[in-house]
């Protein structure tokens, strides 16, 4: 029985299992290939050719046509908000003292402290990782491979665990914005579909609105984001055996070996079963416990409103979002889920540590209200939340979602003949989109496209379909929407 135990706990030593999965990896041809070079010939940056140079929202991008290039996107909580804002801070100082043209030492500095940095923090593996996902991974790898020679040519990539890099040479009339519009709009609606989407903290954003690309130069500066690929630690590229299939495989071996003895012993089972029941405790599940006495500390949830409070009073000149919140119902834009978010996060951190699903049930309680089942689970709950903390009065505790559904409801009976069936179900979409994020962003065309990508449709691409039913682009009536739910 003793070697029994030892052997079931070798099988589940996570470093053995590693030692054997990695023996199968190098073992296997793809690993003693080490991934042939593709035999695909690609068009490099011609310095003398034309180059479209745009700007996106925090990222430059250039763009010629034929070219090859190395892009990294990723998924919309892979890095902190906090650590995002310092780093483009940093960036538009360094550029102001820096301005074009660059020197070589010039260019060398800014590769180092800015796109190599970021890729840096992006191999720490922060956030859900939900890529991790072997579901979520194989629908990123097929939407990727799923238009290779079509619409592009595609050499090697790497799905990692919250980020993704591709050598991708777009084709004829397909640009790289349409391609990577495609991969995202299209991966982002099957992984919210999957469990491992609860992880993401993002949802229903998946992907960050703006990926990094780069022409590649030259052949050999091919080669070397092809060995920055199959060095990647976090994950193995698409010509590689998954490590996660190879550790599975290798538990599995160890766990049958390690079990042999009883599974080929009836005699010995039966013997292990007997010693069981012999020490086997009776545990009580029939009888009920009865309860002696229940409450709760009235002067516990005081202290917890009053931390509340002087959180947000400390705060509400610092956090986008509360500046936004107390200035209602005078604020000139609306909070965007990324701002919600970092309120969240805020709350949590020293010297408040709050937890505002305990500060919701306090109001609860010291007022008398009949209690709400998991209320911060709606991360739009806060909204709710801060409201009644600044005014009581007039915003009542409620959450965000419910009040934006009455309020719709109250909306459309007085608005509903202005609409056909086809422009009701598309503000049934605008309004669900509107009570998970707090409002449809609109000031910034690409928020605003962006918010659009996290729209599901079964009809194809979202917006396109939404204009065809309303005519036009619907911003004009979501900005409607956004003042009357929001409210």
């Amino acid at each position: 029985v003793k070697k029994l135990a030892s052997d079931l706990l070798q099988a589940t030593d996570p470093d053995r299992i590693n030692k054997v999965a990695e023996a199968s990896r190098l073992s296997s041809p793809e690993a003693q290939q080490l991934h042939q070079q593709s035999e695909e010939t690609f068009t490099f940056l011609n310095a003398e050719a034309e180059i479209t140079k745009t700007q996106g929202a925090y990222l430059p991008h250039w763009h010629q046509d034929g070219v090859i290039y190395f892009v990294t996107f990723r998924l919309a909580d892979s890095l902190p908000q906090e650590k995002l804002a310092a780093y483009r801070e940093e960036k538009e100082t360094w550029l102001k003292q820096n301005p074009d043209p660059h020197d070589e030492e010039q260019k060398r500095v800014y590769h180092e402290r800015f796109p190599q940095r970021i890729q840096q923090w992006l191999d720490l593996g922060y956030g859900s990782m939900i890529l991790k996902d072997q579901q979520a991974k194989q629908i990123v790898t097929d939407a990727i491979t799923h238009f290779d020679g079509d619409r592009y040519k595609l050499d090697e990539f790497v799905v990692a665990a919250n980020h993704v890099h591709v050598l991708v040479a777009p084709q004829r009339e397909h640009t790289l914005s349409d391609i990577l519009h495609s991969w995202k709009s299209f991966t982002s609606k099957k992984i919210l579909k999957l469990p491992a989407a609860e992880r993401l903290t993002t949802a229903p954003t998946v992907w960050q609105k703006e990926s990094w690309d780069h022409i590649v130069r030259s052949e050999a500066s091919l080669e070397k984001f092809r060995e920055y690929i199959r060095a990647h630690v976090a994950e193995a590229s698409r010509l590689l055996s998954s490590m996660e299939d190879l550790r599975r495989d290798a538990a599995a071996t160890l766990a049958t070996e390690a079990a042999q003895p009883i599974a080929t012993k009836p005699t010995f089972r039966k013997l292990l079963e007997k010693k069981r029941c012999d020490r086997e405790m009776t545990i009580d599940h029939i009888s009920g416990d009865q309860l002696i006495e229940a409450g709760y500390d009235e002067e516990k949830a005081r202290g917890l409103i009053e931390n509340w409070q002087k959180f947000l009073e400390d705060n509400q000149d610092e956090i986008t979002a509360l500046q936004i919140l107390y200035n209602k119902p005078h604020a000139k834009r609306h909070l965007v889920f990324e701002e919600l978010k970092a309120l969240a996060d805020a709350v949590g951190k020293p010297p408040y540590h709050i937890a505002p699903a305990e500060v919701w049930k306090a109001y609860e309680h010291l007022e008398k209200r009949p209690l709400t089942a998991d209320p911060v689970k709606t991360l739009t709950n806060l909204i709710s939340l801060v409201r009644h903390a600044v005014d009581p009065e007039t915003a009542p505790l409620a959450p965000f979602p419910e009040l934006v559904e009455t309020r719709f409801t109250q909306w459309l009976a007085q608005h509903g003949d202005r609409f056909n069936p086809a422009q009701r179900r598309w503000l049934e979409v605008i309004k669900n989109y509107i009570a998970l994020n707090g409002a449809f962003a609109t000031d910034d065309q690409a928020d605003y496209l962006e918010a659009w990508q996290s729209v599901d449709s079964d009809e194809g691409v979202p917006l396109a379909v939404a204009r065809k039913a309303f005519g036009n682009d619907p911003k004009t009536i979501i900005e409607e929407l956004n003042l009357v739910l929001i409210a």
